[in-house]
């Protein structure tokens, strides 16, 4: 594993490390973080053989902002704002431009099925946070990228042509998709999915007052533990 991370911890000797762990100190002024903190996390990491990656560790005010996990935190008027980072999505478009290009010469349903799962794979990881934006963005590029594909199929064919023949769903405005035929002969539309397809959910909370070891609060933990913690945004 590599020897340097931003910050890693472990509660003994004996503790298996993954190859990189990320963390977020908080504090109240650069100081306390640069003259106290900071050499207590190294003073912890040093008898573990680990230490911390200078030139990744970063002391940054929480209005300006930074990417974690790609995510961007940011604290503005007083409140927290969590989105896709900008490198983060730019990353996972860039992925999906690469594989529509190497699928030239492919069926449709080639595409389709090696788009879905990067897309749900994205747009679930960042459906937690502010990220409508992000997905209107990514469904933007993504539609760019489906109609060059589309005019270099089929160069001598019209804009009406192609929009019929790949983004003809029966219930979706440009729904890029196509008809398969399953094994027992029916037929099966297959669709792409758009990251705007993907509902956002926002967890409750947490009470401020409400302490785990106090049976007052008992019914509001159990709730907290299961699905209703969250709320689907339409």
């Amino acid at each position: 594993m590599s020897r340097e991370a931003h910050v890693q911890f472990c509660e003994g000797l004996a503790g298996k490390y993954r190859r990189s762990t990320l963390l977020i100190v908080t504090a109240e002024s650069r100081e306390l973080l640069g003259n106290n903190i900071i050499p207590a996390i190294k003073d912890f990491l040093k008898p573990r053989g680990l230490k911390l990656s200078e030139e990744k560790t970063k002391i940054v005010r929480i209005e300006q902002g930074f990417d974690f996990l790609g995510q961007n935190l940011k604290k503005y008027r007083n409140r927290l704002i969590i989105t896709p980072s900008k490198e983060n999505t730019k990353s996972f478009l860039e992925k999906v431009k690469t594989v529509i290009k190497k699928c030239y010469g492919r069926k449709t349903t080639d595409l389709i099925n090696q788009l879905n799962p990067m897309i749900l794979g994205w747009a679930n990881y960042q459906r937690y946070v502010q990220s409508a934006k992000a997905f209107s963005h990514a469904n933007k590029i993504i539609f760019q990228a489906l109609w060059r594909w589309t005019k270099r199929r089929h160069p001598e064919k019209s804009c009406g042509w192609r929009k019929k023949k790949y983004f003809n769903h029966p219930k979706r405005k440009w729904g890029f998709c196509c008809i398969i035929k399953e094994k027992s002969g029916n037929k099966k539309l297959l669709e792409l999915i758009k990251p705007t397809y993907i509902k956002l959910v926002r967890y409750i909370k947490i009470k401020g007052e409400a302490n785990p070891f106090n049976p007052k609060y008992a019914d509001y933990f159990k709730m907290r533990r299961t699905y209703s913690n969250v709320v689907p945004i339409s």
